[in-house]
């Protein structure tokens, strides 16, 4: 018989009856056992107990889940590269790295840490922790207001995401308005899905083998009706019966009430998203769609083909052959039925201890004395008392029920792996023990829960890092910015490839921190012995290398701001380096024979002794033609004062002869002569006769 294409009915008729067989699987199979297990984790009385004994209840399966997760927590979280994605060749070398670091970039981003602590708790108490990965657009809406002319306006209200509020038009040609900008951009999210929200057929074996899976949960019509689908369509379709309903009153102790909101957009629907491979175009191979139901006739309202399922899978016990493994709290809730036994017959024993009970004769005892449990209280009685009443002795071998309560937590601790070695030493254990003892014992307590850790990261974990860089891949237009060894890098999402092979650094075989650490120095001790020994062109060490073990060495101590202490490095900035290196050396001159240098430098020494003593001789010429002019100046002076002084000395010599001529002039003719005035004068200018 020759495959057809199929029409929607038929698609309805497939989907819906294979999403019933899924959820009755679920609901009758599997919802059971995780109820009783919540039942247990809470410290819910199983057994019931008789009136008036002891009705404690031990928390065996809780004590285990909280001892267990934080060290599951921490191996995660301790490392930056839990998942890695390894090359496929040498060209692959870089995308690879480049992958990795953004994987755990968006993983950190969005939530990492509360989606794996979900999950794991999950896992722990209700057979799987599910993380569901999809992309979703985020809206960011703004209004402003306008005043635009005819061009500019079209322009506007043309635009896709600009939503006219108000509007006129003035007489001049002018719009003036208020408008809504909403911008979409697609974003990743990731969030973990409540363990009864998720169902799969019986025959599944994993979540890559499965005939069909999905999520079935309650929405609103208005969310509906956000997603694009027709408002008359899904108003009606209701949501009577909620798979999942009694555990999801149990965990949020909560029972929804009847839904007759007279708001008809916040009537609550059944949606059903469900993943299955369908022959919808009759070709004979079946490929795999997503399919949207709602209602409780699972009413088929769109369907179309991807690559893959939105889902994670997080098992810390899987079983093989199946879907649903084992959680911590199913491995032990038979040993906590016994504990609680146990230690409500320790308690008892010790009540009927404290107060035992008594027998007596209501005849001759009064019972109201026999009632009265007050210290020291008397009973009246007739007669001797030994007859009429004694004490019941109740046998109370305590030192035999606490060793047997100390056994069966061995017993206990063995089943899980957590024991208290995995929590901290026992001081019991470290008596005379060296060192070697003490690693051993360590390494055997974290044995059990490296197994569950790695079940954790091959399972779930590393569907988790290839939905998240699939996704990214799909919805991310052009390049993204983030830190790569240190320095912000452009990368293109685009060229990334999720099929590359998956590693992950945890698990079983990885020892402990302080062995990191000192492999790392080890392996620095040896980068730089080649390095020094073969030079930078080594072929095997590069400064890239070195930083990375310097960085992985620093965040193994907590460390995680590397760039604090040493420079970013990768293969683009040793490039720079080395051609700046090269320049440089071109640029400086060539080295001179030892010889001929050491002829230059006794030649560049007479050279600047034949300066220094013509600069001496220069300064000595100078000096002494500077003395010469000095004493040629005096000399000038000199002769110049005598000249004067003999011309002074005529002038005045003349003078007196012709005052003395005159004088006798006088004489002759009787006229006195006072001569005083010429003996002053003589005196004043030094002439004497």
């Amino acid at each position: 018989m020759k495959p057809t294409a199929k029409s929607k009915d038929d698609i309805q008729r497939i989907v819906s009856r294979a999403a019933k067989d899924a959820i009755d699987y679920i609901e009758q199979d599997v919802a059971p056992a995780r109820l009783e297990a919540a039942k247990y984790f809470d410290g819910e009385d199983t057994l019931g107990h008789e009136a008036g004994r002891s009705k404690v209840v031990a928390t065996k399966c809780r004590d285990a889940v909280r001892n267990a997760k934080p060290g599951l927590m921490r191996v995660f979280m301790a490392t930056d590269k839990p998942v890695e994605f390894i090359p496929s060749g040498p060209e692959s070398v870089d995308i690879a790295e480049q992958q990795t670091k953004y994987a755990q970039f968006v993983f950190n981003k969005n939530g990492g840490f509360r989606l794996l602590n979900d999950v794991i708790d999950d896992a722990l108490r209700k057979k799987v922790g599910i993380a569901k990965v999809y992309m979703s657009e985020a809206e960011k809406s703004q209004i402003f207001d306008f005043e635009l002319g005819p061009d500019e306006f079209t322009m506007m209200a043309g635009s896709d995401d600009i939503e006219l509020i108000e509007h006129e038009e003035t007489p001049e040609g002018l719009h003036i308005g208020k408008a809504q900008q909403v911008k979409r951009k697609p974003e990743l999210r990731m969030e973990s899905m409540p363990p009864e929200e998720f169902f799969i057929d019986a025959d599944a074996r994993s979540i890559d083998d499965f005939y069909i899976c999905g999520q079935q949960r309650e929405l609103r019509v208005s969310d509906l009706v956000e997603m694009g689908f027709d408002f008359d369509e899904v108003v009606e379709l209701g949501s009577d019966d909620e798979p999942g309903e009694e555990e999801k009153e149990y965990r949020t102790n909560y029972r929804d009430q009847d839904d007759e909101s007279d708001d008809l957009s916040m009537r609550r629907v059944l949606y059903t998203e469900a993943y299955m491979r369908i022959d919808v175009e009759g070709t004979g191979v079946a490929q795999l769609y997503a399919l949207i139901l709602a209602g409780t006739q699972y009413k088929l309202l769109d369907h179309y083909p991807v690559d893959d399922t939105p889902f994670a899978i997080f098992e810390i016990d899987p079983e093989p052959h199946t879907f649903f493994g084992r959680s911590l709290v199913e491995l032990i809730q038979q040993d906590q039925d016994a504990s609680t036994s146990m230690l409500r017959g320790v308690l008892d024993g010790v009540a009927f201890s404290n107060a035992p009970r008594w027998a007596y004769d209501g005849r001759a005892v009064d019972t109201d004395d026999m009632m009265n449990g007050e210290i020291g209280g008397l009973v009246e009685t007739e007669g001797p008392p030994a007859d009429k009443f004694f004490q019941l002795t109740t046998m109370f071998p305590v030192g035999d029920a606490l060793a047997a309560i100390q056994y069966h937590d061995v017993v206990t601790q063995n089943k899980t792996g957590i024991t208290e070695a995995a929590s901290g030493l026992n001081p019991d254990a470290l008596q005379n023990a060296n060192v070697d003892a003490v690693n051993m014992l360590d390494r055997a307590a974290a044995a059990q829960p490296e197994v569950m850790a790695r079940h954790l990261a091959e399972g779930g974990m590393t569907r988790l890092f290839r939905l998240v860089l699939r996704l990214m891949k799909e919805g991310q237009t052009g390049p993204v910015q983030m830190r790569l060894n240190g320095a912000f890098t452009e990368l293109d999402v685009s060229q990334f490839d999720p099929e590359l092979d998956v590693t992950i650094n945890v698990g079983l075989g990885n020892e402990g921190e302080m062995v990191k650490v000192a492999m790392l120095n080890q392996t620095f001790d040896r980068q730089m012995g080649i390095w020094s020994q073969y030079g930078p062109k080594n072929g095997l060490v590069t400064m890239t290398n070195i930083r990375n073990t310097l960085a992985d060495a620093m965040m193994l101590a907590g460390l995680h701001n590397v760039s604090r202490y040493w420079q970013p490095m990768n293969q683009q900035i040793e490039a720079q380096i080395e051609q700046q290196a090269a320049a440089e050396a071109q640029n400086q001159p060539q080295q001179p024979d030892p010889l001929v240098q050491a002829e230059q430098v006794k030649a560049e020494a007479a050279m600047a002794k034949a300066a220094q003593d013509a600069d001496i001789k220069v300064m000595q010429a100078q000096q002494k033609a500077a003395i010469e002019v000095q004493k040629a100046q005096q000399d000038g002076q000199m002769k110049f004062a005598e000249m004067t002084m003999r011309d002074d000395l005529a002038r005045d010599q003349m003078a007196l002869d012709g005052i003395m001529k005159a004088a006798e002039m006088l004489g002759q003719y009787g006229i006195p002569v006072d001569m005083s005035r010429v003996y002053q004068l003589q005196a004043q200018n030094g002439i004497y006769e």
